[in-house]
């Protein structure tokens, strides 16, 4: 069985009015805003390279997202998902109509068409061959009317939109916290749980619409970092896995593991050797000063050219490109000097750390109150478990899930 390896940031936000630079792999990230990602393609002979694959690394910004494919070779021949990058802007975070109301607004997603349709243009001159788009299932889940047949007829859409202009689409649930009725959390509370059933109907009826499209170049994710634990998310995948064979036969699936794609979760997708058409999806967030650099919200929001490895430069310029962003910033004087003292204490608590694989066993929990220790705002976000080295589990902050993964290749 071969083993592709693939790369993608997550967008965030809109960058329509932004230029996508062409030619070559080596780039500079773009986007509208720092949350926006870049992302390369290394070759299986790079990847053993420890030279070769630090200098791939390199050329990853911020938050880095990677997929990480186990493929049959016939799928993996064709190359249709190689070199990708993630969608958010346009079909996730659906707004809530004013309180009290519960209720999303409609319609949930207005990005328009013809700038969607020249920022996937630039990105596949840029070099890119894949997006994967992430889709918010709350308005899917809350309405059972024409609006949800709206929403479906606009997801076809926006998935032929995408294949029209030469990329392969990955269709990514990605179940936001926008509404607390829909959290990953309560989707995935359990296999006989209120909100999985529909789930799983909402899986089978889009798969089946993806597969009527005949497209080798069409993917479905099932869920973006199933939250529960891998014993419990096994039998929700495993159901769901099934609605979908029923009704997409040939699609094209990616499964994540259970405890949000992490290393444990992973490791436990067997059984689908079967299978030609599924990917796996694996997530890992370190060294957060590196992958988190410059997202809004964070921890790492101020920090600036970070470098990977720790020291591949002198840590000064780190501290000089922090210290200028700082500076820009909307800050008052005693909330400039209080985060220049934790971008200091950051860039230095990064030169000490050691990645080894003995920290995967380190495990914590945290509860979302990202950055209010430096900044004094409160976030409310789901709790999870994610893995941090010894000197991040000192700290009051923790990279979100929002933002993407790390590749890990295994044995």
């Amino acid at each position: 069985m071969r083993r592709d390896h693939v790369e993608w940031p997550w967008i965030a936000s809109p960058f329509a009015s932004r230029s996508l630079p062409s030619g070559g792999a080596s780039r500079r990230p773009v986007g509208a805003r720092n949350d926006d990602r870049h992302c390369e393609e290394r070759s299986d002979e790079a990847i053993q390279s420890q030279g070769a694959r630090r200098r791939d690394f390199l050329l990853s910004v911020a938050a880095l997202a990677i997929i990480y494919l186990l493929v049959q070779p016939a799928r993996a021949q064709e190359g249709v998902f190689r070199r990708g990058i993630g969608i958010s802007h346009v079909m996730a975070w659906a707004p809530l109509e004013p309180a009290p109301s519960r209720s999303f607004v409609f319609p949930p997603f207005t990005y328009p068409d013809p700038a969607f349709a020249r920022e996937l243009a630039a990105l596949r001159r840029s070099g890119f061959d894949f997006v994967r788009f992430a889709v918010d299932p709350g308005p899917f889940l809350q309405w059972q009317d024409a609006r949800r047949d709206a929403l479906d007829r606009m997801l076809d859409g926006e998935v032929r939109l995408i294949l029209a202009n030469g990329l392969s689409v990955i269709v990514d649930f990605h179940p936001s916290d926008m509404h607390p009725d829909y959290l990953a959390g309560k989707i995935a509370a359990g296999a006989e749980s209120a909100l999985f059933k529909p789930y799983l109907g909402l899986l089978a009826r889009t798969a089946a619409r993806l597969e009527r499209l005949g497209s080798s170049r069409v993917a479905l994710e099932i869920m973006n970092e199933p939250p529960p634990r891998a014993p419990a998310w096994r039998p929700m995948l495993d159901a769901a896995y099934a609605a979908i064979r029923k009704s997409a036969p040939h699609l094209m699936l990616v499964l994540d593991g259970g405890e949000e794609g992490n290393l444990e979760g992973t490791a436990t997708l067997d059984g689908f050797r079967g299978d030609p058409n599924i990917l796996f999806s694996f997530h890992y967030y370190r060294p957060w000063q590196f992958t988190h650099q410059g997202l809004a919200g964070m921890a790492a929001q101020y920090l600036t050219d970070v470098p990977y490895p720790a020291r591949a430069r002198d840590m000064q310029e780190s501290i000089a490109g922090s210290f200028a962003t700082i500076a820009s910033a909307k800050l008052s004087g005693a909330q400039k000097l209080q985060a220049q003292a934790m971008a200091r204490h950051d860039l230095e608590s990064y030169r000490g750390l050691r990645i080894r694989p003995r920290n995967h066993r380190r495990r914590l929990r945290h509860d979302g109150a990202v950055g209010a220790r430096a900044f004094g705002a409160a976030a409310t976000r789901d709790s999870g478990r994610v893995r941090r080295d010894e000197q991040c589990a000192a700290r009051a902050c923790h990279p979100p899930k929002r933002a993407a993964a790390l590749a890990f290749r295994r044995a």
